[in-house]
């Protein structure tokens, strides 16, 4: 059976050994908008300097890929730009950052279903939030996108792109996959009672079990250890013990490690971790 654990840690000083981990998903703070009972409160500039150093940490106790689940905050309308700023932080100080994903919000028919009435009466609801991933020197030593992908659904329409930078076309010919790569969008419900557990809405700014299991099953080995450095509700270790992993979850509130191992406890006495 895949062991589970759930510790109170800071994510600046994470009690693992050096690369002991084969993925590490979080969701960190979320600047000045949410105080998590411990003042948590981050300017954009102090927020960004910290992730910078949550990413050093878990970097070097992680041999594979990071994803941090985050947004920007919005006052009076004003957006400030954190998941942009880290991006560009990461990247002049070395990072291996990758494109970014994006968690897009859907509702049962594949629509957005961001917070009705966000966005006030000048701008538009937010239906996305950023998925900024890092990884170490060197390629990933796990990934399988395309275990979420499918078989095309159209054969060849003609000449790949294949530009060459003066403009002139490459001779590469196209070769269809057996399966399609899904692409930087992942689609996963959210909101009331669409999170995957109840215990979900114990924690202040929980995400869907979807989402966590979509990265497990693409970048985590069967038998594979997952961390989240901000366990929360435990969503992140709950779904890697369902998928055939080793969970670690640490929190700086021993709250939230209690929330973590009882929602872990019931999902075991239930069947389904």
């Amino acid at each position: 059976m895949p062991t589970a654990v759930f510790h109170r840690a800071d994510a600046l000083r994470l009690p693992l050994p050096d690369k002991s981990v084969d993925l590490t998903i979080g969701s960190p703070p979320y600047l000045w908008r949410r105080t998590y009972g411990i003042d948590a409160v981050y300017s954009l500039d102090e927020w960004v300097a910290f992730m910078v150093n949550v990413t050093r940490e878990s970097l070097r106790v992680c041999r594979g890929l990071i994803v941090w689940v985050a947004n920007g905050a919005i006052d009076e309308g004003v957006y400030a730009p954190a998941c942009e700023s880290l991006i560009v932080e990461l990247h002049r100080q070395g990072f291996g950052v990758l494109r970014p994903a994006v968690w897009h919000k859907v509702d049962e028919l594949g629509g957005g279903t961001g917070i009705p009435g966000s966005g006030g009466k000048q701008w538009l609801r937010n239906d996305w939030e950023y998925c900024v991933a890092v990884k170490p020197p060197g390629p990933l030593p796990y990934a399988n996108p395309t275990i979420h992908g499918h078989p095309p659904k159209c054969p060849p329409g003609g000449k790949i792109r294949n530009r060459n930078v003066d403009g002139s076309r490459g001779p590469r010919a196209f070769s269809q996959p057996k399966l399609t790569n899904p692409g930087d969008v992942i689609k996963a419900r959210v909101g009331g009672g669409h999170m995957g557990d109840k215990e979900c809405h114990e924690s202040e700014a929980p995400f869907p079990e979807k989402l966590a299991a979509w990265w497990i099953e693409a970048f985590c080995p069967l038998g594979g250890r997952v961390m989240d450095p901000f366990s929360g509700s435990g969503t992140t270790v709950c779904e890697a013990v369902r998928l055939g992993r080793h969970g670690i979850g640490f929190d700086l509130r021993y709250s939230q490690v209690l929330l973590g191992r009882q929602r872990l406890a019931r999902r075991r006495a239930e069947g389904r971790a």
